[in-house]
Order: structure tokens, then sequence, then C-alpha cells
């Protein structure tokens, strides 16, 4: 049996051990995130260790950096029921904290589209974010129920990861 056919009956498995309606189980729980991290992390364990030959007669086996961020993962989470919160799991502190990751990656490729224009069409970044803006308001597209205008779009560049 391959690692995704044993992954895949050990989470049946688990949904089906679990409880009588295994759609229980989708619900988004710490408990079930825990459980679904700690099947992955134990069926992939095996298949991913680092074998250290020692000596001759000595091979020890280590965690996969992969594996071993899983299991951090899932200590953190069982940390939160002990009311201790890993440092990655604290939210972030940003100027636009309050965006979900669909925002964010949304803004940021409105960043880039900017970019991707000035580039194509030889237009300075001002003019891009204008015609960029126009566009998107004759589409009717919106950002936060409102017209996306060019001082918006300089925002978000400036906001965004990338280098002018």
């Amino acid at each position: 049996m391959n690692v995704t056919d044993e992954l895949v009956a050990r989470i049946e498995e688990f949904c089906h051990g679990a409880a009588d309606d295994k759609w229980k189980l989708a619900e988004f729980s710490r408990a079930n995130a825990i459980q679904i991290l700690s099947l992955i992390h134990d069926t992939l364990l095996p298949e991913l260790q680092i074998k250290v030959p020692v000596t001759d007669d000595l091979v020890v086996n280590m965690g996969h950096p992969a594996t071993d961020i899983l299991l951090e993962l899932i200590n953190a989470l069982r940390d939160l029921d002990d009311g201790k919160q890993h440092k990655v799991l604290k939210a972030r502190k940003a100027q636009n904290a309050s965006n979900p990751r669909w925002q964010d990656r949304q803004d940021k490729a409105l960043a880039e589209a900017v970019r991707i224009l000035a580039r194509k069409e030889n237009l300075s970044i001002e003019k891009a974010e204008k015609k960029v803006a126009a566009n998107l308001a004759r589409k009717k597209w919106l950002r936060r129920g409102k017209n996306v205008r060019p001082n918006t779009l300089r925002r978000l560049r400036k906001l965004a990861t990338f280098k002018d």
C-alpha cells in the first residue's frame, strides 16, 4: 500500500470509528484538526525519516523538517487547550491585520496588476493605477463594497511585498 492509500484508509477509519455520521467530523474544531494532522504526521513520518549512518553498524532515524513542523503545529494546538499560546498562533500585528487571507491575496493581485500593466504598456505607475481603477469601475468591481480608486491601488501597492 502506498502512502496516499494508507493515509486515506487511516482517515476513513478515523471518520467511521469516531462517529456514526462521518460528516460530523468535517466540523472545523481544534480536536478534529489535531486528529487529522496527527494522522498525516504519523503516516508520513516513516516515509520521510532521514537515516543518518553514525557508524557502520548504527543508523539513527531523524525526523524530516516537514514532519517536525507538523508535530510542532500539533503541539501548538494542544498547548491552546492548556492555556498556552505558541508564537506562530498569535495574531499578526500589521496595518492591514483585519483583512482575511483572501482579501490579502486579492490586494496583492491588484498591486501586481498595476505593475504588470505599467511594464506591458510602458506607462508610469500613476497612469497604470488610473487605468486599472477605471477598468475595475467600468466592470463594477468593488473592494470592501466601494469602487477601487487609484489612491487605493497606490496604497495596496505600497503594502504589497513586491519591490519596485
